[in-house]
């Protein structure tokens, strides 16, 4: 038998071991029966194998020159469609358009989508176990396909505004030095980007479970994400929009005995006034951080507008309505609205939409509380829940704008609005 490898040339490759069917059946009935070899037979069978390992590798060689030669093919037909792609991209429609209007197209992948509190709840939450770390910065995918694309990218300073973190970890787990200096590194050229403009940033970092409470656990992970927030906190001048659901130990300072994160945010914000001068919308969507007030002050000063909540705290309530911020507050959250959260609404005097993505009241004697401008009250009643709730809402709130009310039918939620 002879294989032929190249019509053009004539190269044949003449194997040594001819019948191919003796090969494939011969041994079979010995395998299948208790056959012991002769020591004649064995020296047969040995000289068998020689044999075979010998023709193995004639075929091995003949094999490798033809891959070799099928590589040497393949990267030159590469090249060739490399070449083509490029000339048929030169009559591409979108080539066509000016650099205004491509940039215009570039937006709209340039921006986080916008969402409602509860798709914003949702997103944070740990019911199902999520990638330990992922980095969202929505233009830098569309940055990277072409130069012509990468130049208009970065003449737009505000394509550069939205970044997300998502650092989340079920268990213990460790990250080398070399993989946060990479990260931050490429966050801080992300942010020079952006010049001055206001940032929108969304930061989920939370731990392995248990680590709140046991102080002798490794710090591998909050170490990651403290360093990524001090990155942040560098820019906090400019923060605009923020989401957090972050755990209590990043504001731990028995955890960072060098410097951590709350002596970072002292030294880049002297004053409480000037921590967050352009922060307008202030979104905390975990309980973890059982706001503490070392960590609320930071943001007492701020000019938020738009502010959602888990829920009621003395420390958020004591802390903001002392620096009077929730003075400019027209957009109000809360995650579990409970009798005590009445309370919160006596500090927000211009409130004009209050959101209750769950609603708790239970009847007991409590004060009235009026929103003289509250123009909107939207409230998500969960599965089961009584709808009674809405009606003590209004037993313990005065609405005088609100003049009227209709019920939203999709997912039991009942809307109120002027």
């Amino acid at each position: 038998m002879t294989i032929i490898l190249c019509d053009q040339c004539g190269r044949t490759f003449v194997p040594t071991l001819q019948d191919e069917n003796r090969l494939k059946c011969d041994m079979q009935d010995e395998l299948r029966e208790r056959f012991l070899p002769t020591d004649t037979e064995s020296s047969q069978i040995i000289e068998d194998i020689r044999q075979l390992d010998g023709e193995i590798t004639q075929y091995n060689l003949e094999i490798d020159r033809l891959r070799e030669t099928l590589g040497t093919l393949e990267k030159r037909r590469d090249i060739l469609l490399r070449a083509k792609e490029t000339r048929q991209a030169l009559f591409s429609p979108i080539r066509k358009l000016p650099p205004e209007v491509l940039g215009e197209i570039l937006s709209l992948c340039a921006h986080l989508p916008e969402r409602n509190a509860r798709e914003i709840v949702s997103l944070h939450d740990r019911g199902y176990k999520r990638p330990l770390a992922s980095l969202s910065l929505p233009i830098l995918s569309v940055a990277r396909t072409c130069r012509l694309w990468r130049d208009i990218c970065l003449e737009k300073p505000d394509f550069w505004t939205d970044i997300v973190f998502h650092f989340d970890s079920m268990y213990e787990t460790s990250y080398s030095q070399a993989n946060i200096d990479a990260l931050t590194s490429l966050l801080r050229r992300y942010l020079g980007h952006s010049n001055s403009l206001p940032l929108n940033v969304n930061f989920h970092a939370l731990g392995p479970y248990g680590t709140d409470w046991d102080w002798d656990s490794p710090t591998d992970f909050h170490e990651l994400c403290s360093q990524v927030l001090v990155v942040l906190l560098e820019e906090s001048q400019r923060w605009q929009s923020v989401v957090l659901a972050i755990d209590s130990e990043l504001f731990a300072l028995e955890l960072f005995p060098h410097e951590g994160v709350s002596e970072l945010i002292e030294c880049f914000s002297q004053t409480p006034s000037s921590s967050f001068p352009r922060l307008e919308s202030f979104v905390v969507v975990d309980q973890s951080l059982a706001w503490q007030s070392s960590f609320v002050r930071y943001f007492s000063a701020a000019p938020i507008r738009n502010l959602l909540i888990p829920s009621y705290s003395d420390n958020l309530l004591d802390t903001l309505s002392e620096a009077h911020s929730l003075i400019d507050v027209t957009s109000l959250t809360v995650s579990q609205f409970d009798n005590a959260c009445c309370s919160i609404l006596e500090h927000c005097p211009n409130l004009e939409r209050l959101n209750i993505l769950n609603c708790l009241i239970v009847e007991e004697e409590w004060a009235i509380h009026t929103c003289p401008k509250l123009a909107n009250l939207e409230v998500s009643l969960s599965d089961g829940e009584p709808h009674s709730n809405v009606t003590d809402l209004f037993e313990v709130l005065n609405l005088p704008s609100v003049l009227s009310r209709g019920d939203r039918k999709a997912y039991g939620r009942f809307h109120f609005a002027s």
